[in-house]
């Protein structure tokens, strides 16, 4: 976190706030941290631990379902970050999948690194409020 505010002064950059907190066990300051997140945050990126963070990201878009416009999320064990990407967007249908990049950072071994870019859809693509009906007459 130190390299990413020097390069924020380094770079004169207003608009970015650094955090850390810790995933695996949502402490009472983690918790009322992602409750209580600061309003207009439209972009979100999470590096959670091999576990994966579906809780910790579910309470963050709990907090900003209305402003949140995209989502990356970067993974060490794909497997985790399928099963969050899936909960997350049936829970949370305005967010779709679109993008997927595998990294093969450690050629000769099972270790990638996978990044997936959730996006909010457009308010009139948005499945949970769509009421049109698509009929075959």
């Amino acid at each position: 976190m130190a390299a990413a505010k020097t390069n924020q002064l380094l770079n004169d950059v207003q608009n970015v706030r650094f955090t850390k907190h810790d995933l695996f066990e949502l402490s009472p300051r983690t918790r009322s941290f992602l409750r209580n997140l600061p309003p207009g945050i439209n972009k979100l990126l999470v590096d959670p631990p091999r576990s994966g963070c579906e809780q910790a990201l579910r309470m963050c878009l709990q907090s900003l379902q209305h402003t949140l416009e995209r989502i990356v999320y970067v993974s060490c064990n794909a497997v985790t970050q399928a099963s969050d990407v899936a909960a997350i967007t049936a829970e949370f249908p305005s967010f779709e999948l679109s993008a997927l990049l595998l990294f093969d950072n450690f050629p000769n071994t099972s270790h990638t690194e996978s990044i997936v870019v959730l996006t909010k859809r457009p308010p009139s693509s948005d499945p949970a409020t769509d009421t049109s009906t698509n009929s075959m007459e």
